[in-house]
C-alpha cells in the first residue's frame, strides 16, 4: 500500500512539474523587477557590459567572455551614432529573442503582446524615449517565455552608451507587466 500511494504521490508531483511553465504551483503571482542598466556597445574600449539578460532576472552581460555567450537576450551595437539592440539569435530548437517597438509609454504598459509572431528577431535600430516589449530567449533549462518592457533613456555616441529602463516580470509565459 505504502508503494502506490508513493507511486501516486511521484506522479501528482511529476505532472505538476511537467504541466508546463504557466505557473505549475497556481501562485498567479506576477514577480516584476524593475532596474536600469547601461550598455556599452562592444566596439568601445574597457570591459563594462553590451547586453542585458532578462530571462534571468535583469543581468546586464559580456558576450563577449566564453562563460556568458549564451546568457543574454539583447547586446547593443553601435555605428557612428546609429545604435541597434540585437536580439540572442535562435540556438537549435529553443527560440531567441525578440522584440518589438510601441507606442505606449513605459509607465503605461500592462502587458507584453503574448504571440512570438509579434516580435521581430531581427536587430533594431533604437533612440532615446523608445519604448518596447522583449520576448526572451529559451534557454535549456527554461523553455517558456519571460516578457519585459524597456524604454531607451538616453545614448550617447561619443562613450558608446546606451541607458536602458528595464521592467520585467520572471514568471515563465506571463506578460503581464504590472503587479495585481
Amino acid at each position: 500500500m505504502r508503494a502506490v500511494l508513493s507511486a501516486v504521490f511521484m506522479l501528482g508531483a511529476t505532472a505538476v512539474l511537467l504541466g508546463g511553465c504557466d505557473d505549475p504551483f497556481g501562485l498567479g503571482e506576477v514577480i516584476l523587477v524593475r532596474d536600469t542598466v547601461t550598455l556599452t556597445a562592444p566596439s568601445t574600449p574597457g570591459d563594462a557590459p553590451s547586453a542585458v539578460d532578462l530571462a534571468e532576472g535583469v543581468a546586464p552581460r559580456r558576450p563577449e567572455l566564453p562563460g556568458e555567450a549564451q546568457q543574454w537576450d539583447l547586446q547593443l551595437r553601435q555605428e557612428g551614432a546609429t545604435f541597434t539592440l540585437v536580439p540572442f539569435a535562435q540556438l537549435v530548437s529553443l527560440r531567441g529573442a525578440g522584440l518589438t517597438l510601441t507606442d505606449l509609454g513605459f509607465d503605461e504598459v500592462t502587458e507584453a503582446p503574448r504571440g512570438t509572431g509579434e516580435y521581430t528577431r531581427a536587430p533594431v535600430t533604437v533612440a532615446a524615449g523608445q519604448t518596447y516589449f522583449v520576448q526572451t530567449r529559451q534557454t535549456q533549462s527554461l523553455r517558456c517565455a519571460k516578457f519585459a518592457v524597456i524604454k531607451v533613456l538616453a545614448v550617447s555616441a561619443d562613450s558608446g552608451t546606451a541607458h536602458i529602463a528595464v521592467r520585467s516580470n520572471q514568471a515563465c509565459d506571463d506578460e503581464r507587466l504590472e503587479a495585481d
